[in-house]
């Protein structure tokens, strides 16, 4: 349960990311995709730095975590994300079924990889 906290933590991290690199998207599916990819990106890299430095600890994650949406916030969405969100085209439920089971299984995975 902690690993799809901390996998939605910075995908929403990635997602103010890319809805300021890809302004003209009116698709949520494509903003949360990109966010998802720039979000575990920063993760990862801001998790390599940390654990280089005082090496792997929970503390290390959350800090890494903490970071990551640090510089969503600071550089991520203007302040019309809001109004633009409640335009956004949604897509098809089929989408969604899809992003839940891919969500469900990642999290699985990283909560065998981080805890075992």
């Amino acid at each position: 349960m902690v690993a799809l906290l901390l996998l939605l933590w910075v995908s929403l991290a990635g997602a103010l990311l890319a809805r300021r690199l890809d302004e003209g998207s009116k698709h949520l599916a494509e903003t949360l995709a990109l966010g998802t990819a720039i979000g575990l990106a920063l993760f990862a890299g801001w998790g390599f730095i940390l654990g280089w430095i005082f090496g792997l600890a929970p503390i290390t994650v959350a800090a890494a975590a903490l970071l990551t949406m640090g510089v969503a916030v600071w550089l991520g969405a203007p302040a019309s994300f809001l109004a633009s969100a409640r335009t956004a085209v949604l897509p098809d439920w089929r989408v969604f079924v899809l992003a839940l089971l891919c969500v469900v299984t990642v999290a699985r995975l990283a909560d065998r990889t981080l805890f075992e």
